[in-house]
């Protein structure tokens, strides 16, 4: 249904100005249903972001939702409207097989978008290559991490935070 949608919004796009298209009713009924699942998402983020304790800056906000039993949908972009003083922000997730939760980890990163008015040599895709679980550009970058039990996870898991804490300082 969405790309239906967007296919039909780009045709309209080509014949009519962007105003037109934008008081149309499917135009302005997304609109509204896209603003009240922002809203949702910003809610729940703001439930969910903490800090490490080693950072008293807030430099990286931590979404860590290892503890849902289902993958709650979130853009970790928009914790940046909530600190928007952050450097980057970390998303810590299980890996779902078949929507079944497993005890793998997942790390997804990336940094402000604040930080390309800024000279930095912070490198996202270095840190996840540091510690092994995964690659990507110095933008944003993200890895995956087998455990095999659930008492492995939860160790691995504040260990990795803290790596990737300290990778990003010291860059």
């Amino acid at each position: 249904r969405k790309w239906e949608y967007l296919r039909n919004l780009v045709r309209h796009l080509k014949g009519r100005p962007i105003d037109e298209v934008a008081k149309m009713t499917s135009v302005r009924k997304r609109y509204r249903q896209y603003r009240e699942e922002e809203e949702q998402m910003l809610e729940r983020i703001k439930e969910e972001i903490t800090f490490l304790p080693e950072d008293p800056d807030h430099k990286i906000i931590i979404l860590d939702l290892t503890h849902h039993y289902r993958r709650p949908n979130i853009l970790k972009q928009l914790a940046y409207l909530v600190h928007p003083e952050a450097e980057a922000v970390l998303l810590v997730n299980n890996v779902y097989q078949d929507r079944t939760k497993t005890n793998d980890l997942t790390f997804s990163m990336s940094l402000s978008l604040n930080m390309n008015q800024t000279e930095h040599t912070k490198d996202i895709g270095d840190i996840m290559r540091a510690r092994n679980i995964g690659s990507g550009h110095p933008g944003a970058a993200a890895g995956t991490l087998a455990c095999d039990s659930k008492e492995e996870m939860i160790q691995k898991k504040e260990e990795f935070k803290r790596q990737i804490y300290q990778r990003f300082i010291e860059q």
